[in-house]
């Protein structure tokens, strides 16, 4: 089938998916005319077809009786309607469902440049129905979103396998369908971020009838679905309105994005602490017995109360930092033991079913010991990657530069590299100008020409910033640190209560973060150019899987790659305070 799918990707004549629902029944839309004869189009041979469908890891049970038509035939006598012939056809439409009628010839350019192409003429076309979207009803607008997503999915899969679509051909309305999910989730290219992650966000926005499901983080459509993980579309996220030190979570924040570039969300993290929790409960029960095995943990139940008391003390330890913006909410409990109790019992009551996941990621961090929230990342990257996905063999792992180990230049093609393949990156720079020492962190979402468009969890980095001047990255030039709402991040007041205007308020929790306003988001998508950062980074992580990180190792070193040779880095080093 797959094969088949692929064929129609090369030279096919499509059923009219623009007007007709495309469903799972065993019959389809015939197409709207007949097979083209014309010369000149590509033919697909066996071995190509199955070098395409072993792109996409396909179970052998799933390549179909279909991959046994003669493949050497030219693919433009074959149409959608085949699909129903296959055994998996709701797949095969899934998959390749997203063209309406005529050609799809095959690309006369290089395939990067022609990749390239595509993908700048898709973001356009994906703003133009963004664009038309915001004009549509909500309960019109939810399954057109949908439709456009999976579409987009269908799209990046062929783009995996080297088959370039025409602009021309897509359809504009494609229809959502329910049902099983693709087996293979291909990642956003970094260019089509910002566009994907607007759409995702009419999703996710809170309002009147828009229930979340069981991830609060996810889709309110109904289905629930966490499209920035299965994507690779990070959810903007702002440090400020953390409830666990706001003004100092840049690390845990950016953490959250990365994780879900990678594909891991909120529920990978709720079930990391789950786990973190039944480890720590056995060995209070069982002081003398050492590490639990996994059947222990397997068999430990959890007393009612245990998530919520155990809570309570991560945030009675987190409000005793000596500085009151490292507190809870950044100003700390209220002063009145009775009152802090009250605020303590609301929060633990809550934070199971709202807390965001960068809140959640520091309250892993403490469960299992990992030391300070500054240097953390750095010295149990393994550990958390662990936690998070068990099962996954091919999980990323972190690779630290520092700076002074490689010009600004080539670490501009690491981290381009990194993220193309599907990675996440964060970086580390001075922020507070010439002779100050802490640092801040922010992700990073593309590679410009001439600088970089970042994630910054704390707000809009000044295009001119100069780290060699006493300035700072987030105020007026000449304004030294006195910081404004022109650069930073704020937090929406109208969310807390007028008795509780100065204390914890509600907008921690990962509803309201689904639909930030302008000011609560200024470092999503900011670019900044390439000065800002030669002059004031400190180090850059990436993350990568394995298999990604040995494929351009092997290239770059095609002698050592059978001796099994790999690369050694450096120690991360600590990170300043801010981080």
């Amino acid at each position: 089938m797959h094969s088949l799918a692929f064929g129609l990707l090369y030279k096919c004549t499509m059923p009219d998916l623009t007007q007709n629902q495309v469903s799972s029944s065993p019959t389809h839309p015939q197409p709207n005319h007949s097979a083209s004869s014309e010369s000149g189009h590509p033919t697909l041979s066996a071995g190509k077809a199955h070098s395409l469908v072993s792109k996409f890891n396909f179970p052998e049970p799933k390549i179909d009786p279909l991959l046994k038509v003669e493949l050497p035939h030219k693919m433009d006598k074959m149409n959608l309607s085949a699909c129903s012939s296959s055994t998996n056809a709701e797949l095969c439409l899934k998959l390749f469902g997203h063209l309406t009628d005529g050609p799809t010839g095959q690309q006369e350019s290089p395939p990067s440049t022609a990749t390239e192409r595509f993908l700048d003429g898709y973001r356009d076309w994906l703003k133009e129905r963004a664009q038309e979207l915001t004009e549509l009803p909500d309960l019109e607008q939810r399954p057109a979103i949908r439709g456009l997503l999976q579409q987009m999915e269908g799209i990046l899969a062929g783009l995996a396998g080297g088959v370039i679509p025409e602009l021309a051909h897509l359809n504009p309305k494609p229809t959502a369908r329910d049902g099983q999910d693709l087996p293979v989730h291909s990642k956003v290219p970094p260019l089509l971020i910002p566009v994907t992650r607007s759409l995702i966000r009419l999703l996710e926005r809170p309002g009147e009838g828009r229930a979340a499901g069981a991830n609060p983080e996810g889709s309110r459509d109904g289905s629930g679905e966490d499209w920035n993980t299965r994507l690779g579309v990070p959810q903007y996220r702002t440090q400020s309105d953390n409830l666990a030190s706001p003004e100092a979570t840049c690390n845990v924040t950016s953490l959250a994005m990365v994780l879900e570039r990678l594909g891991y969300g909120r529920p990978e993290v709720m079930t990391a602490i789950e786990q973190a929790l039944r480890s720590r409960y056995w060995s209070e029960i069982h002081p003398k017995q050492g590490k639990p095995t996994p059947e222990d943990l397997a068999a430990v139940a959890l007393p009612a109360s245990y998530f919520q008391d155990t809570l309570k003390k991560y945030l009675q330890k987190e409000n005793q930092a000596s500085k009151p913006y490292q507190r809870v909410r950044g100003t700390g409990l209220n002063s009145n033991k009775k009152k802090a109790k009250e605020q303590l019992d609301n929060l633990a009551d809550g934070y199971h079913d709202s807390a965001q996941m960068e809140d959640l990621i520091d309250f892993l961090r403490y469960l299992r010991g990992w030391g300070d929230r500054t240097d953390f990342i750095g010295s149990h990257s393994k550990d958390i990657m662990t936690a998070i996905a068990p099962s996954d063999e091919d999980r990323a792992t972190m690779r630290q530069i520092p700076h002074g180990e490689m010009e600004w230049t080539d670490l501009r093609e690491q981290m381009k590299q990194c993220l193309a393949d599907g990675g996440g990156v964060m970086l580390s720079f001075f922020h507070k100008g010439k002779g100050d020492g802490n640092t801040h962190i922010i992700t990073v979402q593309q590679v410009m020409s001439k600088g970089l468009i970042v994630d910054d969890p704390y707000g809009a980095i000044r295009a001119d910033y100069d780290r060699n001047k006493s300035e700072d990255a987030f105020a007026k030039k000449g304004a030294g640190h006195d910081r404004t709402a022109e650069f930073k991040n704020q937090v929406d007041r109208k969310l807390k209560p007028e008795q509780d205007q100065s204390e914890v308020g509600a907008d921690w929790k990962a509803d309201h973060a689904q639909g930030l306003d302008t000011g609560e988001a200024l470092g999503d998508s900011h670019e900044v150019p390439d000065a800002v950062f030669e002059a004031a980074w400190k180090y850059v992580r990436l993350f990568e899987r394995p298999s990604n990180r040995q494929k351009h190792v092997d290239a770059e070193h095609p002698h050592d790659s059978h001796k099994g040779k790999s690369t050694k880095h450096k120690q991360p080093p600590k990170s300043g305070q801010h981080e």
